[in-house]
Parts: structure tokens; C-alpha cells; sequence
């Protein structure tokens, strides 16, 4: 099998890991948002933004150096170490930072003007983290070995447990963010054990200072860009609850889940192909090989952008509540930031690959200040639509940006064109195609779709007879 078509089979594998839990959030989504009031739908998308923060801060990018180092270290004792050594330093800088977010944190936000009580919300948020770094390592053991089945099965599973329990904390006890907080953290720590235990069978524990000194080099550029990135994603959340309400939070989390469920097919082709460019990079045909990848994978995400905002409006008037429609005309601007979030991966692994991560880290430090300094100032004035079109220029930004510094020999003319005939089709689908007869809508609808998927498919030259092949 070739290079793209092993890609492309793994990022299938990996996608099926993030679609199927992403169909039992769709079951939760509309229970979520039928019996919890605005405000505590905001709350726990905003404990969802700290928690990403907070995994970040105790993860170090640790996870980049193990699968980039993980093909340089030699023998399999070597790799087994390099495991055991990584994990012990990561589980003990997390615990440091819990327990100074426990002695000082209720201080901290309050100082931060948050509405969201430290206790229980927030504790419950830093208590659920530790055991989501548990994963994190275990996850890339999988990824270098490019055995994607097994992960994909625990994924699977982790998140029909999620929903079991998300169903049961809102049905059996008071619908609450509370409890559905609660919910996540049982679950969690059930699968961060999971993740531990496989990292004891294939971890050799052991502490070395040389090594960690060469992995903390490598990683810690890259520690401020990835804080300044999710730092973004929860400060634009912060911000609407400051100067709008938790009910605007509300309806923004809703049209940035809708849009960022790109992150399914984008995550997984990242899953795959990062540890695939770390290996082959520099190597004969490698950027032949690279725009291959990068135009399949344009067209799927636009593709799937273009189905989300077409039907947005439907999917909100069936499972969600009435305070939630106006969330639709968000959702086509979010969407071209997921879409430019998707080629952004791509462009920043090479810039990674090429050990530019002082580089890497500028580039996305500069693009959140940009982009949280806009927000400061435009956000009181413009609400949520001020929100989105920055979110979108976010990643349009990080990925432009990345594209000039990856010096990856490609051709970008075609992508651009694709992507501008996406802003058309869903402009046209979110405020020009919506009749009061349902049927006629869905019809325009389509119609604009397949005809969207045809144009892009001769211009991106992708050949979805190639792909199902390379399925099978």
C-alpha cells in the first residue's frame, strides 16, 4: 500500500475512534441543551476551555518530543524508558500545578472577574484533567506503532461511558452543570486508568535527568504557543461571560460545537499523518506525498462544512430548545476557521518536523495576542458575531503563517479557490436558501452541495475511487 493510501486508511480508522463518540454527543447535545437553562450550558463549556488550558500547562508538548524521538532513541528498551521517564516527570509537574490551583486558584478567578464558582465547578474541571493526561502519552504510544485499532476501541467506549453517565446525571439526579461535571470526572478516571495501566505494560519507570533536559529543550518552545492557543479558545469564552451573559455563552459554545465538528475528520488525518511526517520528512517525494494528503483532506473537511452549515438550522430546530436557533448564523464563520484550523495542522507539523519550534511558538503567540486584543476591543461593541469572525481569522492566520515558515514545495492557488467557493456555498445555504416550504430548502440545499463537491473534486484532482481502495 502506498504512503497516502496507508494515510488515508488510518485517518479513517482514527476519524471512526472521534465519529462514533461524537454520535453519542450528538444524543447528549440535545438532552443537554432541552433540560439544562443557558447559563449552565455555558459553564460547562467554559470548565471545558479551563481544562484544555490546564492539560497543556501540564503536558509541556511533552507528547510532540516522544513521537518525534520515539524513531530516534534506538532498541525497544530505549523506547520503553523514554516512556516511563516522560510519564513520571508529566504526572508530577501536573500534581504541582493541581495543588497550586487548589491553595490559590478561588483567589485567581476571582481576581480574573469570573462568575463560575471555583467549588465545585472549577475543582471538578482541574480533578478531571489529571486523568485526561493519563491518556495522552498512552494515545501516542498507539500513533507511532501505527495501530490505530486498539486506541480507536477504547475511544469508542470511553465515549458511550460518557454518555451513559451524562444521560443518568440529568435524568436520575437534578439537570444541573453539577452533576453532569461529576459525570465526566467518573468516566474519566476510569479510562486515565485504563491509559496507566497500558503505559505499565509498556513503560520501562525510571528517572533521567540528561534526557529530560533534551526533551524540556525541545518541548518548551513549544509550550508557550500551545498556552497562548488555548489560552484564545477559553478567552473568548471569558470574555462573552464577562461583558455579555452566560445565555450568549450559551448560544456561541452551540454554533462553535456545530462548526468544530470538522475537528473529527481534521484530528483524526492528524493522528495518522503526524507521526508519518516526523518519519519521512526530507525524504525523496515527500512533498509530492504531502500535497496529496493536504488537497484529500481540504476537500473532505470542506465538504463536511458544507453539510454542518447547510443543515445547522434544521439539526438546532430538532434537538434543541428555542433560545438555541439563532446559533445558525454563526456557525458558516466558525466553520471556514475549522476548515483553515484543519490545513493549519498540516503546515505546522512540517514547521515541527524541521525542529523550528522556537519558530512555531512565535507564530502562535503572535496570532493569539492579535486575536485576543480584537476581542478586548471589539467584543462589548459587535457580541458574538465580533466572537466568531475573530476566531476565524485566528486560524486563518496560524495557517497562512505556517504555510510561508513550513517551506513545503506545493502549490497553494488551487486550495484557496476551493476554499472561497466553500464561503460562497455556505453563505448562500445560511441566509439566502431558507423558504418557509422545508422541502424546497433541503433540495436548494443539496443541490448546492453536490454541485460544491463536484467542482471541488476536479480542482483538488481527488479521486474517491483511489480512496475507497486504498479503504480496502
Amino acid at each position: 500500500m502506498s504512503d497516502a493510501g496507508k494515510l488515508v486508511k488510518n485517518t479513517t480508522v482514527y476519524a471512526i475512534g472521534d465519529i462514533i463518540p461524537k454520535i453519542f454527543s450528538f444524543i447528549t447535545f440535545p438532552i443537554l441543551t432541552k433540560t439544562l437553562p443557558l447559563d449552565d450550558y455555558g459553564i460547562l463549556n467554559y470548565i471545558n476551555s479551563i481544562d484544555v488550558f490546564i492539560v497543556a500547562a501540564g503536558l509541556l508538548c511533552l507528547n510532540t518530543y516522544y513521537l518525534v524521538y520515539y524513531y530516534k532513541v534506538g532498541e525497544e528498551d530505549a523506547k520503553r524508558k523514554l516512556l516511563g521517564n516522560l510519564t513520571i516527570f508529566i504526572i508530577v509537574n501536573y500534581l504541582v500545578i493541581a495543588t497550586l490551583l487548589f491553595l490559590f486558584g478561588p483567589q485567581l478567578f476571582k481576581l480574573i472577574g469570573s462568575s463560575v464558582d471555583f467549588y465545585p465547578y472549577i475543582a471538578l474541571g482541574i480533578a478531571t484533567a489529571f486523568f485526561t493526561i493519563l491518556t495522552i502519552l498512552p494515545s501516542a504510544l498507539f500513533r507511532v506503532k501505527e495501530n490505530p485499532l486498539p486506541l480507536t476501541t477504547l475511544n469508542v467506549v470511553r465515549g458511550l461511558v460518557i454518555m451513559v453517565f451524562t444521560i443518568l446525571s440529568v435524568y436520575v439526579f437534578e439537570p444541573n452543570a453539577k452533576n453532569v461535571l461529576w459525570a465526566r470526572f467518573i468516566s474519566t478516571v476510569l479510562f486515565g486508568l485504563v491509559f496507566l495501566y497500558i503505559t505499565y505494560k509498556n513503560a520501562t519507570f525510571n528517572i533521567n535527568i540528561p534526557q529530560l533536559k533534551h526533551a524540556l529543550a525541545f518541548s518548551i518552545p513549544l509550550v508557550p504557543a500551545a498556552l497562548a492557543t488555548y489560552l484564545y479558545s477559553m478567552f473568548d469564552k471569558i470574555l462573552i461571560e464577562k461583558y455579555l451573559s452566560l445565555e450568549e455563552l450559551g448560544l456561541y459554545s452551540t454554533a462553535s460545537t456545530l462548526a468544530f465538528l470538522l475537528n473529527i475528520v481534521s484530528h483524526g488525518a492528524y493522528k495518522a499523518f503526524e507521526p508519518h511526517f516526523f518519519k519521512t520528512y526530507g525524504s525523496s517525494g515527500f512533498d509530492s506525498s504531502f500535497e496529496k494528503v493536504r488537497d484529500i483532506l481540504l476537500f473532505v473537511v470542506i465538504v463536511g462544512g458544507l453539510f454542518i452549515c447547510g443543515f445547522s438550522n434544521e439539526f438546532l430546530h430538532v434537538f434543541s430548545g428555542e433560545n438555541y436557533w439563532t446559533a445558525r448564523f454563526y456557525v458558516p464563520i466558525l466553520t471556514i476557521g475549522a476548515i483553515a484550523s484543519a490545513m493549519n495542522l498540516m503546515y505546522a507539523t512540517i514547521v515541527t518536523a524541521r525542529e523550528k519550534t522556537k519558530l512555531s511558538a512565535a507564530i502562535t503567540i503572535i496570532g493569539a495576542i492579535v486575536s485576543i486584543g480584537l476581542e478586548v476591543l471589539l467584543l462589548r461593541y459587535w457580541g458574538i458575531w465580533a466572537a466568531s469572525f475573530i476566531s476565524a481569522f485566528a486560524f486563518i492566520f496560524l495557517c497562512y503563517a505556517n504555510m510561508l515558515f513550513s517551506k513545503v514545495k506545493v502549490g497553494h492557488l488551487k486550495p484557496l479557490v476551493g476554499i472561497l467557493i466553500a464561503i460562497i456555498s455556505m453563505y448562500l445555504m445560511t441566509f439566502v436558501v431558507q423558504f418557509d416550504n422545508l422541502v424546497l430548502s433541503i433540495a436548494l440545499k443539496i443541490i448546492i452541495i453536490v454541485l460544491s463537491s463536484l467542482i471541488l473534486m476536479w480542482l483538488l484532482k481527488v479521486r474517491l475511487l483511489s480512496i475507497i481502495r486504498s479503504l480496502k
